[in-house]
């Protein structure tokens, strides 16, 4: 369904069809907004022969498999009771989204795409050093137990559909990458960022554009994310659709739960919007924050310190202690 929805005309695709199309696009936009690599090597898109299935599946960063933590750790979130909870934020979310995006200049449909063009896509370094700060209680390791989509809304039809179940979720992440002077963590916004994923004859990739924090609280931050996201029909490898998804996420610490509510509006390659649906879930901390000080090729702890400096916040550089490596410095 998924494969012939993609390559359809939106104007003639069911309302159904849609839901569900979004709705499978959504989950993996999800995971890849919180920094999670969605296969731990580049997806190959050299052609497959018809009828070929090399279905592609979910793999955490190097360090966030579960197989590294206690028995104990991951089987806590699983053996939670999965409750219903309505948003109240859909509306407040929903308000700051933009009319229109600008129109994807590259990854439209029709284009031919490469393995030598993924590689560099997956290569790409952060040209900015871009810096925020996050609720101390946001930072550390959570496992997400549970997860739902409380509302979807078709702009084209005006179609609007509600509640479509609490279901298990065993995504693993990591807030905070630094702590200042003053015991404050912060995230590094390591946009652009792409990962991708196969399934049977596709090859989804996913780029984040941007991250932008919005506000932030002793427990709560809402943030604003661009990504955009194109399936390659690996028989000819060219694109068959391209979306781009506006995402405001807000996430609240409520007693040992991380709640995060999320409202996408989805737009076309061309900026237009389509659709927007609302999802929450909920994670539970299972490790405490650790400082992440490189990251592939950046030096994350100097860039860091750079930061502070060129923001004219010298007082909150961290100082060296006896036994932090000189190399990083």
């Amino acid at each position: 369904m998924l494969l012939l929805g993609l390559r359809l005309r939106l104007s003639r695709l069911p309302w159904s069809l849609l839901c569900s199309l979004l709705f499978s696009l959504l989950g993996f936009l999800l995971l890849a907004e919180a920094g999670i690599a969605l296969d731990s090597q580049p997806a190959n898109t050299s052609k497959v022969k018809k009828g070929e299935a090399k279905s592609g599946e979910i793999k955490k960063e190097k360090g966030l498999s579960a197989n590294t933590l206690p028995p104990s750790v991951t089987a806590q979130p699983n053996s939670l009771k999965l409750m219903p909870e309505t948003p109240k934020l859909d509306q407040e979310l929903s308000r700051r989204h933009s009319q229109s995006l600008p129109a994807v200049t590259k990854l439209r449909a029709g284009v031919t795409f490469t393995d030598a063009e993924m590689e560099l896509l997956e290569k790409k370094i952060p040209t900015a050093n871009m810096w925020f700060r996050i609720p101390n209680s946001l930072a550390g390791r959570w496992s997400y137990y549970q997860g739902e989509t409380t509302s979807f809304f078709d702009l084209k039809s005006g179609s609007r559909q509600f509640r479509q179940g609490v279901v298990p979720s065993s995504v693993i992440l990591d807030w905070g990458y630094q702590r200042d002077e003053h015991g404050d963590i912060w995230q590094f916004d390591d946009s652009p960022n792409t990962v991708s994923t196969r399934n049977g004859e596709n090859v989804t990739i996913y780029t984040r554009k941007s991250l932008e924090p919005l506000e932030q609280t002793d427990d709560r931050l809402v943030c604003r994310s661009h990504f955009v996201y194109s399936t390659v029909d690996l028989s000819d490898n060219k694109i068959v659709k391209t979306f781009q998804s506006e995402n405001i996420v807000n996430y609240e610490c409520k007693g040992d739960d991380l709640v995060r509510t999320t409202s996408s509006k989805i737009f076309d390659e061309d900026g237009c919007a389509i659709a927007v649906t609302t999802t929450y879930s909920r994670a539970r901390k299972i490790y405490p924050f650790v400082p992440v000080n490189k990251k592939g090729e950046l030096n994350l702890r100097r860039q860091f310190r750079q930061f502070l400096i060129d923001s004219g916040l010298k007082e909150l550089v961290p100082l060296r202690g006896p036994d932090q490596e000189t190399d990083i410095w």
